[in-house]
């Protein structure tokens, strides 16, 4: 979401974002016009980063080495930066991209994403009412509505939630409930040393580390009996 993409420019460092928003009148721009209708006249830039396949301007026809070239004109340095690898134990170098980081998530390899990332993958969203099964189990939990955003796979993990200032060890279950015979996929959270009402706040969730699959228990004190553990 763009509030937490602000936050975390925010956290390394930026003063100033300026949001882009994506309509035609923008995305129809001729690569020399964004050039210098945007960069030039807009912001007056002294440098630009970007990586090597960037590509803009109508049809993507501008890439670094046209951006290099009109940049020249009004003294405007161009820099790149190069592609960004990461290594796991006992495996080969990876090419960090979206597209890997998507496929982590959808594997519910949140660790591995967290690598690419800098940082834990985490969901958005305001905590709405569930069914309360968690308060009678003993373990109350916030159930989080997320829009569009990537939700990782079905799993139990170990996190942090934060709302406002306040950020806490989490249990995390992402699934269907099993357990009590399945149904909406949800998003349940229970914070560690918690008391007070979530109903309506904005909550984030940093998901950490898998803990293990979901599956359905024999009675709700068998699900008890673990989450105890």
């Amino acid at each position: 979401p763009l509030e937490e993409k602000l936050r975390c420019l925010e956290f390394a460092g930026a003063d100033v974002a300026v949001v882009a928003r994506s309509e035609p009148n923008l995305l129809g721009l001729e690569a020399e016009a964004f050039v210098r209708d945007v960069i030039r006249n807009q912001f007056h830039p002294r440098s630009i980063v970007e990586g090597p396949s960037f590509g803009f301007g109508r049809g993507r026809r501008g890439d670094v080495a046209f951006l290099r070239r009109e940049c020249g004109s009004f003294d405007c340095d161009v820099r790149v930066v190069e592609p960004f690898t990461v290594t796991r134990p006992g495996a080969d170098p990876v090419l960090v991209s979206s597209s890997l980081i998507r496929r982590m998530l959808l594997d519910g390899d949140v660790e591995g994403a967290a690598l690419c990332l800098g940082r834990s993958y985490a969901l958005f969203g305001p905590v709405v009412e569930g069914d309360r099964r968690g308060r009678t189990l003993g373990f109350p939990t916030a159930n989080l509505q997320v829009d569009e955003q990537l939700v990782p796979a079905d799993a139990v993990y170990a996190g942090w939630g934060a709302v406002g200032n306040e950020r806490l060890p989490a249990a995390i279950s992402i699934g269907s409930a099993p357990t009590f015979g399945g149904g909406a996929r949800r998003i349940e959270a229970h914070l560690l040393d918690f008391t007070g009402d979530l109903y309506g706040k904005k909550m984030r969730l940093e998901l950490a580390t898998r803990v293990r699959d979901q599956r359905s228990f024999i009675s709700a004190s068998a699900l008890t009996e673990q989450l105890n553990l």
